[in-house]
């Protein structure tokens, strides 16, 4: 009984991989054959890119793919309005419009929804909500995270719940967590609270560098 369940599933699994790939050989067009509204235009944000990127011919935009290996299959690279799956290792190029799971580590460039895996969440730009062990945002994150530890990498906006939230430059919005750091953040709950210019902060130890007040207990702020 375990044994034919077992293949049962493998065969599904097989026949989603061989769709995707059919269905993707079936409606390749020749890259000479369009190009983009502006393409001399090459100080694009990564954002700007996925945009951009919409206006290539109307290739085959599953609602599902399976992710074996970063990259692979190729199909990764195109946008997504559905479900991102990766049994082990999820991730890809292409925008995720809708959902990206992996028991492991997600890791989709750009994604608006919600992103979740047991170990880590690393995008490029994330809008939504996501969970995991450890989340990453390289250039921006708006939205609600919830992980041990949040980094974000340049800007981010919303609400980071989290043992440590770490965000490089700008906040606009909420952390709260043991340790909240932050160069710009507008409101700050936690155990330490570290800002380097302005903010708002409750907890133990808070400190603003360069606040008019470096560091209260309690309550400190700064505009």
């Amino acid at each position: 009984m375990k044994r034919t369940a077992f293949v049962f599933f493998l065969s599904i699994f097989i026949a989603i991989l061989s769709l995707n790939c059919i269905a993707e050989n079936q409606y390749k067009v020749p890259a000479d054959s369009y190009k983009l509204s502006d393409p001399k235009k090459t100080d694009m944000n990564t954002w700007e890119k996925v945009e951009a990127a919409e206006n290539e011919p109307p290739g085959w935009w599953p609602i599902l793919q399976i992710v074996l290996l970063p990259n692979v299959p190729s199909y990764v690279s195109k946008n997504l309005y559905g479900l991102r799956f990766g049994p082990f290792y999820s991730g890809g190029s292409g925008c995720v419009y809708g959902m990206e799971f992996s028991p492991f580590v997600a890791c989709s460039d750009y994604v608006e929804g919600i992103q979740m895996s047991f170990i880590k969440n690393d995008s490029l730009q994330f809008y939504g909500f996501r969970m995991s062990t450890v989340n990453i945002s390289r250039e921006k994150s708006s939205g609600f995270q919830m992980a041990i530890a949040n980094l974000n990498k340049d800007k981010a906006e919303g609400f980071d719940l989290g043992f440590i939230n770490n965000t490089k430059n700008e906040m606009a919005g909420l952390q709260m967590g043991m340790a909240n750091l932050a160069t710009r953040p507008k409101f700050q709950i936690g155990i330490i609270n570290y800002a380097m210019d302005y903010g708002i902060q409750i907890g133990g130890f808070n400190i603003i560098q360069n606040g008019w007040l470096p560091f209260f207990p309690g309550i400190n702020f700064n505009f």
